[in-house]
């Protein structure tokens, strides 16, 4: 059961080993989710999160705004504000809930040249600012990016240390076989009583009395 068991970790191991991990960063901070913003905002994309030309970036916006427009700019400041992709979200009711993917462009032919370093939020256009703007969610990924993966692998040990518990139940449950084969010679112990002389049997007895007498009788009756 344990071999069998291991297999299973092992083989779930292997796929995920192989498969292409993506894990989501909410950029949103204390002071910004969910306060009203009237001015356009910077959120920073975590500085171990790699960018290249052509990475495929993850933007999942959610919040409100009196804009009809909201724009999501892919920018780093020593690129002159300069962007490589902008995610331009609608508003609809007063409310948006985006998730699309933007391709990075640092060959200049959007503008940015650099790898983006930062988020920049503004209004329906790149000189209007977002008017009562309350984000909820701004949240970015990458292919590949594991910032998340140490704390599902510090599990790992805790599992493993679960088999030697698994694998100790085996000689508790083989210390109980001379237990039952120790009740054995108390089950043969009984087979002498068995093979003993039986002791007579009070009701036969009393059966053949009767006989015994009837035969007495005929015996009897012949002689006279």
């Amino acid at each position: 059961m344990t071999k069998k068991i291991l297999a299973v970790v092992v083989a779930v191991m292997m796929v995920m080993a192989l498969s292409v991990s993506v894990f989501a960063v909410d950029v949103l901070t204390d002071d910004v989710k969910g306060v009203a913003q009237n001015a356009q905002l910077t959120l920073a994309i975590p500085a171990d999160m790699v960018i290249e030309n052509g990475t495929v970036v993850t933007l999942h916006v959610k919040g409100t705004a009196d804009n009809d427009m909201v724009r999501f700019y892919l920018t780093d400041a020593s690129d002159g504000g300069r962007v490589t992709d902008v995610l331009e979200v609608t508003v609809e009711n007063g409310a948006f809930d985006v998730t699309q993917d933007l391709t990075v462009d640092m060959t200049g032919n959007i503008q940015g040249t650099v790898a983006p370093t930062v988020v920049m939020v503004k209004g329906p256009d790149y000189a209007t600012p977002p008017a009562n703007l309350v984000l909820e969610t701004v949240d970015i990924s990458v292919p590949g990016y594991e910032a998340a993966a140490p704390a599902a692998e510090a599990e790992a040990p805790a599992a493993e240390a679960e088999a030697p518990a698994a694998e100790a139940e085996a000689p508790a449950a083989e210390a109980e076989a001379p237990a039952a084969e120790a009740e054995a010679p108390a089950a043969d112990a009984e087979a002498p009583a068995a093979d003993a002389p039986a002791a007579p049997n009070t009701g036969i007895a009393l059966a053949v009395v009767p006989a015994v007498i009837a035969l007495a009788a005929v015996a009897v009756s012949k002689k006279h």
